[in-house]
């Protein structure tokens, strides 16, 4: 079971977390999430198994289209 977060850089509050079986999920889930809160602001994403850390990065502030 991996678990994922997103964290607006600004304020350090939770966007949004979970959870999925599979590590190929938990990092598409923190991806898709991650780019829809960088269009209000740049974000934090943090992809963890247990205690260690799969992928970790921020998203600076992205243009709407």
């Amino acid at each position: 079971m991996a678990t994922w977060s997103v964290t607006e850089l600004r304020t350090g509050i939770k966007a949004a977390s979970g959870s999925a079986p599979k590590e190929a999920d938990a990092m598409r889930e923190a991806m898709h999430y991650a780019m829809q809160y960088a269009q209000d602001g740049p974000v934090r994403f943090v992809v963890r198994q247990g205690r260690k850390t799969l992928l970790k990065g921020e998203l600076p502030e992205t243009v709407r289209v």
